[in-house]
């Protein structure tokens, strides 16, 4: 009895004595408690599996009532954002710059064909590089029609009013086809891949060194702040330029995705990419002061990025507050460039808007880490 009460004793002086030092750490008390909610909150209110007010080209080469019936039902249902366009040309140059994700055709002799009960086609485009975006609004197309035209030409002659489908809704699903998972899932996984390694690998080498003391010897030699983040990051650059080979091959001789764009321009968005980790990784090691504070901050980071850059579910399809939050992730741009060359076969020049997002962010972060290291540096 004697010694299961010494046993009992020394147990619980060491749970106060790390009860007392969770308490002294507030960062990591903050952290416990804070990011959890935080997560919770945003990812909560923001994945949406049913998108509305998908951003929608028409094109009403008809010019009816039927036509105009059709718009006002496609309106009422909410799936649909429609901006108007007068020929496929502007409806594919929209398409091409990410400003549509679906194209509706009403051809020449719709209204005619459909009094006749010949079962008129419709012409429905789709952005299959983010099949979870228009699948629903598809659907709803489909049913509505049927809905709105039965409705409207109950009282004519001629209507075939046991057919199941008045109108033969065309679908072409674009950059992806056959609808095939892994081609819309593993060029994004690429930046999720390469953002989780570096990201960890650098800030926690750099947190390793100052909870040691060794960076004190560093410190102490004759370099610059400079010379010394560059002398750290250097070897994850390189280590990043592999793992994104590496990646790549798999994807395209193993996943047999392809690479519809140019070589090139992926190596440049990747070697972009991976520059912007690097300062990432610098400044969690700068505003921590554990290696247990980076891994939370930097689960926090991953989890949004994952959730909010449109990588599990559908960008557009988030409340308006949360697309503003996922437009400062760095990894909601890489996606859409990734996906846009090796999916769509752009050229980086065609989606200068996220580029010049994504050139933005890895400027403004790198200029960001230079001068928090430099401060860091300069406190020890």
């Amino acid at each position: 009895m004697n010694n299961l009460k010494l046993i009992y004793e020394r147990v619980m002086a060491i749970i106060v004595k790390e009860i007392f030092e969770l308490r002294r750490d507030k960062v990591s008390l903050l952290m416990i408690f804070a990011i959890p909610l935080i997560n919770l909150c945003i990812i909560g209110f923001s994945v949406n599996t049913d998108p509305k007010f998908v951003r929608t080209a028409l094109i009403d080469h008809d010019v009816s009532s039927f036509s105009r019936t059709l718009v006002t039902g496609m309106t009422n249902t909410d799936y649909f954002a429609i901006q108007r366009v007068t020929s496929e040309q502007e409806a594919d140059k929209l398409f091409r710059e990410g400003a549509v994700q679906l194209v509706v055709i009403i051809p020449a002799g719709f209204s005619r064909d459909l009094i006749a009960a010949r079962k008129p086609q419709l012409l429905v485009q789709t952005d299959a590089s983010d099949p979870a975006a228009t699948a629903n609004a598809t659907q709803a197309l489909t049913t509505l029609l049927n809905d709105v035209f039965r409705h409207d030409m109950k009282n004519l002659p001629g209507l075939q009013k046991e057919s199941t489908q008045l109108v033969d809704v065309v679908v072409h699903k674009l950059y992806n086809p056959e609808g095939i998972t892994r081609l819309n899932i593993v060029p994004g996984l690429a930046g999720v891949i390469l953002s989780m390694i570096l990201i960890l690998m650098t800030s926690l080498s750099i947190i390793r060194e100052r909870e040691k003391d060794s960076i004190m010897h560093i410190i102490n030699s004759p370099v610059t702040a400079w010379e010394i983040m560059l002398g750290k990051i250097f070897p994850y650059f390189c280590v990043g330029l592999l793992q994104a080979a590496f990646i790549v091959m798999m994807a395209v001789y193993v996943m047999d995705v392809p690479v519809m764009g140019s070589f090139i321009s992926l190596a440049l968005l990747l070697t972009i990419f991976i520059i912007l980790c690097l300062a990432i990784g610098v400044i969690f090691s700068t505003i921590t002061k554990s290696q247990l504070q980076v891994m939370q901050l930097a689960s926090f980071y991953f989890l949004l990025s994952t959730m909010l850059s449109g990588f599990m579910n559908t960008f557009y399809g988030m409340p308006f507050w949360s697309q503003l939050l996922g437009s400062a992730l760095p990894l909601t741009y890489f996606l859409r460039l990734v996906r846009g060359i090796m999916l769509k076969g752009y050229a980086l020049n065609e989606m200068a808007p996220d580029l010049m997002s994504l050139l933005f962010l890895t400027l403004f972060l790198s200029l960001l880490c230079c001068i928090l290291f430099h401060r860091v540096v300069k406190k020890l």
